[in-house]
């Protein structure tokens, strides 16, 4: 049986999809802990809010990402020749690793992006905080959003990094050096 570049990145991205329900129960095991250890009870609301709304944006980007996979695959992969769907070239491999390595980008940012989200929240209520905790949540909140936004163009401008690499291999080639020198 042959195995076509789109069945590739599909399977790659539903790992990534597995990945990301992982990454929720982690989610939930790192801020459970927390619960325990005050009996505050409004401090244990927002620590409730922060693991269900850390949680439940992985297995919602979980189940996206399972369930759209062929439609993500079908945006990398525009071939309407059948011949050319049975040939997997290095080429093919780059596209499915830039676009997998930018899906596994945005879901790690997943819930740090949903932590800073609830932690401006609740700095509203507050009247004395910190201004360290507030430029460390500020840069944590670009730092995501960079994140983010890498993860985006790997995964939507991985056409484009391949054909620089390929510019790239080919005038290496004609200059007359060679890589595996």
């Amino acid at each position: 049986m042959l195995t076509t570049k789109k069945d590739l990145a599909i399977t790659i991205f539903k790992a990534l999809s597995i990945y990301s329900i992982i990454q929720a129960l982690g989610v939930v095991a790192y801020r459970l802990p927390f619960l325990f250890n005050n009996n505050d009870f409004e401090y244990n609301s927002l620590i409730i809010i922060q693991i269900l709304a850390s949680s439940l944006l992985l297995v919602i980007g979980a189940l996206a990402i399972w369930y759209l996979s062929p439609v993500l695959v079908e945006s990398i992969f525009h071939s309407t020749n059948v011949d050319e769907e049975h040939r997997l070239s290095s080429h093919d491999f780059h596209r499915v690793a830039f676009s997998a390595i930018g899906l596994f980008t945005i879901v790690d940012a997943l819930p740090g992006i949903a932590y800073t989200t609830l932690f401006y929240y609740q700095i509203m209520s507050l009247s004395n905080i910190d201004k360290g905790i507030i430029a460390e949540r500020n840069s944590s909140l670009i730092s995501l959003l960079l994140q983010t936004g890498l993860g985006l163009w790997l995964l939507f401008g991985s056409r484009g990094i391949v054909k620089y690499v390929r510019l790239r291999e080919n005038n290496s080639d004609v200059s007359g050096t060679s890589r595996r020198e």
